[in-house]
């Protein structure tokens, strides 16, 4: 089922870059009505789901009524995914946590060495870089290079540039470091649909110390 919902996300995707090439913002909204009853009737995500539901039903009521500005909305969810891996890998860096990336590996191999906690730490820092910039870029394209740019560099460049991030670091491990065990695709995939992968990292990071 976690295959489905990664396809559903996916497909949100696509329809909010259809939805800034074709100037028609209802097409983005109508699509996240529809992930948004997908994630209550068929996931048992309520909480994510109503808010969802809400939301686009909200703002197709505006579109009705001819309040336009409701089109700076579609810039949200990129800025909301970007801040929320920012936080949550960011967050696991700070003394006393466990590297995300540490914890996945641990979950999924249960071994390790100093040189491997080492590597964890540095690649959950570089995955951190990474969301600082598309942060940035879904913050600043909006003004500075309009929808179009945008979604172009935010919606697509970015998701493909974390995509060949994640095969070229396996590939890399698979022949720099074959020491430090296999590095399978589908097993680190595995590993992060299983919910206790990220279960407790919010709870961490908002606990006070």
């Amino acid at each position: 089922m976690r295959a489905v919902q990664i396809v559903a996300s996916l497909s949100l995707v696509a329809a909010l870059h259809l939805a800034i090439l074709q100037d028609r913002p209802a097409v983005f909204f109508i699509s996240l009505l529809l992930f948004g009853a997908f994630l209550v009737l068929g996931q048992g995500s309520s909480r994510a789901g109503i808010f969802c539901v809400v939301v686009a039903s909200a703002a197709l009521a505006a579109l009705q009524l001819g309040v336009w500005q409701v089109f700076n909305l579609v810039y949200l969810p990129p800025i909301a995914v970007n801040a929320l891996l920012l936080f949550t890998f960011g967050g696991s860096l700070l003394p006393g946590r466990e590297p995300l990336i540490a914890r996945f590996r641990r979950l999924q191999v249960g071994w390790d060495t100093p040189e491997i906690v080492r590597y964890t730490r540095r690649l959950t820092l570089l995955w951190t870089l990474f969301f600082v910039v598309s942060l940035l870029l879904s913050l600043v394209l909006p003004v500075a290079a309009g929808p179009v740019v945008w979604s172009w560099v935010v919606n697509l460049a970015c998701p493909l540039l974390a995509l060949a991030f994640f095969v070229g670091e396996h590939a890399y491990r698979a022949v720099i470091l074959p020491h430090f065990g296999p590095a399978s695709l589908a097993a680190t995939l595995g590993t992060l649909m299983r919910p206790q992968s990220w279960r407790g990292t919010w709870h961490e990071l908002t606990a006070k110390n």
